[in-house]
């Protein structure tokens, strides 16, 4: 491209930008002057269902890692925490259960219990559950609730593993949450 047509580009450009800031200007100067719109239209909205699921950060994964407690000191199994936040809405008298899998295959048992938090429709905890590749329950009727979004808000997840069990330099595992 030569010197004109770059200078073509750049005024093409410039009179776009001037556009756009001519249009700011008579936005500001209109609400500056006091005038606001006449006509009120209300709009009516249904929400059937909706979900929402965070993970310490991620949406519905959760990345797993355990240091091998030393067995001399009495630990006989390796722990990992979590936090799952989650905000439900739900039709009247309707659940949701949370569940779990593995997202790959582990090379040593896993074990989860979720603890929720206590509070009104924030779900049943299924107790202690052996993680495998198939989803399963961790949390039972789930109401329309909202968790919050502090970091130790929802429910705690503890994953275990027995230390004897949990190999050496053992790469994180991903766990994949779902609402059912």
């Amino acid at each position: 491209m030569g010197g004109s047509g770059r200078i073509r580009k750049r005024a093409r450009a410039f009179r776009r930008l001037a556009a756009v800031a001519a249009g700011l200007v008579s936005l500001v100067s209109v609400a500056a002057a006091g005038h606001r719109p006449s006509a009120v239209q209300a709009v009516p909205m249904a929400v059937s269902e909706a979900r929402v699921l965070n993970a310490n950060g991620g949406r519905e994964k959760v990345s797993v890692s355990f240091d091998k407690p030393a067995l001399s000191s009495g630990g006989a199994e390796a722990v990992s925490e979590r936090y799952v936040q989650y905000t439900l809405v739900l039709p009247k008298g309707e659940t949701r259960t949370l569940t779990a899998r593995l997202g790959d295959s582990a090379a040593y048992p896993v074990t989860l219990r979720a603890v929720p938090s206590g509070k009104k429709n924030e779900g049943l905890s299924a107790g202690a559950i052996l993680l495998s590749a198939e989803p399963q329950p961790v949390l039972s009727d789930l109401g329309s609730c909202a968790t919050g979004v502090e970091a130790t808000d929802g429910a705690r997840l503890v994953f275990a593993v027995e230390a004897a069990k949990l190999p050496a330099g053992a790469a994180p595992l991903t766990v994949i949450l779902a609402f059912d």
